[in-house]
């Protein structure tokens, strides 16, 4: 009998020593965070916009209405990390709500993120001008012709003259001739109304060719140029794809008189997948890595579960697009991910927000519509939030190197 009671009482102490170590347990601690955040929407109309902030267990942070174009001063406090951060916004003229999410980010400190492009803030001037080029070779039928912001341009070959009415930029401009059948350019300032070029004075281009993925199609390359480093306003565009193909070169630039470049190539790969490289700095890329595929498979793209997988060669961020058609509920969500999350379930995330713009909205069916992977060395996921969050940088182009690579679904 007295090793019943013994035995009871050793189990009634280690189970109160076990829960008292469990209640000393140490528990996540709360942080203020201060956030400073501005959103430029696409049109003056759009006055506001809702701002949802959010732990990854689903609790509501903040959420509150937004003057757009007004930097805001907030703070929130989690034991979270990271936060989820959606912004929705409803245009009247197009009838269309545009939602935003971007999936476990630091709570912000100075975004700015600007939709927003004013036409009012052009204020260049011009005048009616003409340009004669003199002592050119035969005609070249793909011959390209560009001033700095050209305007209404009348052209007319004659012989061994060429002869241009265009809008010249005021106080200067600058003319850019390429002849791509004969490999000769030209790069003159324009200080005048009136200007005769003698080609004779021209110089030979430099030819790149890069390495095509086997089956890609619709394959075009831009190519703008910078007269001065830093300074990116106008630029000068050198090559696009209405100049005439050839077997032998896929661009044709100046050798020199360029401070800075500005280079995108395009195509659709095999798997119908759509890639954009862009790079911009003061050389253009001998070669490129264009990828034969896209870099992801979407495994599940149910609105109720999406799943997404990567190859070794992961992007810095990618995102999904969902699209909503329906007679009361008209709306592009766009959500941003880090390639290490690769699961969501999209309609119970949207449907737990309790979004005050959406009150009231049947918020499905969601259709996938695409998703893009977007990749710059030596980009985080962070990073480039924060980066497409900047405008100054982006002002800057700062971020030199960007593949994008989309696949779309019916």
């Amino acid at each position: 009998m007295r090793k019943l009671i013994l035995s009871s009482l050793l189990f009634i102490v280690t189970l109160s020593s076990c829960e008292t170590e469990k209640d000393e347990l140490p528990q996540p601690s709360s942080h203020d965070y201060d956030i400073n955040f501005q959103y430029d929407t696409p049109s003056k109309d759009i006055k506001d916009i809702e701002l949802i902030l959010s732990q990854e267990n689903g609790t509501i942070l903040l959420d509150t209405i937004l003057a757009s174009t007004k930097k805001h001063s907030l703070k929130v406090r989690t034991t979270d990390t990271k936060i989820y951060l959606t912004t929705i916004h409803y245009n009247a003229s197009s009838n269309e709500y545009f939602i935003r999410t971007y999936v476990k980010v630091k709570a912000p400190t100075d975004w700015h993120i600007d939709e927003f492009a004013d036409p009012s803030t052009a204020t260049s001037q011009y005048e009616r001008a003409k340009i004669i080029y003199n002592n050119l070779p035969p005609y070249d039928a793909g011959f390209h012709y560009m001033t700095r912001d050209p305007g209404s341009t009348r052209t007319s070959w004659s012989g061994s003259t060429l002869s241009i009415d265009y809008d010249k930029l005021l106080p200067t401009d600058v003319a850019y001739l390429l002849l791509p059948k004969y490999g000769k350019y030209i790069l003159t300032e324009l200080t005048s109304a009136q200007t005769t070029i003698d080609f004779s004075g021209s110089s030979n281009t430099i030819k790149q060719k890069y390495n095509r993925p086997a089956g890609a199609s619709n394959y075009m390359i831009f190519l703008n140029g910078f007269l001065t480093a830093g300074n990116y306003s106008k630029p000068l565009n050198l090559y696009w794809p209405a100049i005439a193909a050839s077997n032998e070169y896929d661009l044709q630039y100046p050798s020199k008189g360029i401070a800075e470049f500005d280079l995108q190539v395009q195509y659709t790969a095999a798997d119908n997948s759509r890639h954009t490289y862009l790079y911009s700095g003061s050389t253009v890329p001998d070669d490129i890595d264009l990828a034969p595929k896209a870099e992801s498979s979407v495994i599940k793209s149910g609105y109720d579960a999406f799943s997404i997988a990567f190859g070794q060669d992961k992007p810095s961020v990618y995102s999904t697009l969902w699209s909503f058609k329906n007679p009361e509920f008209n709306a592009k969500w766009i959500v941003y991910f880090s390639p290490d999350e690769t699961n969501f379930a999209p309609e119970a995330f949207l449907a737990n927000l309790k979004s005050q713009k959406l009150q009231g909205k049947v918020l499905s069916p969601g259709r996938l519509a695409n998703t893009f992977t977007q990749k710059a060395p030596g980009y985080s996921y962070q990073a480039f939030l924060d980066y497409q969050a900047n405008p100054d940088a982006q002002k800057k182009k700062e971020m030199k190197q960007i593949r994008k690579i989309g696949t779309y679904f019916n």
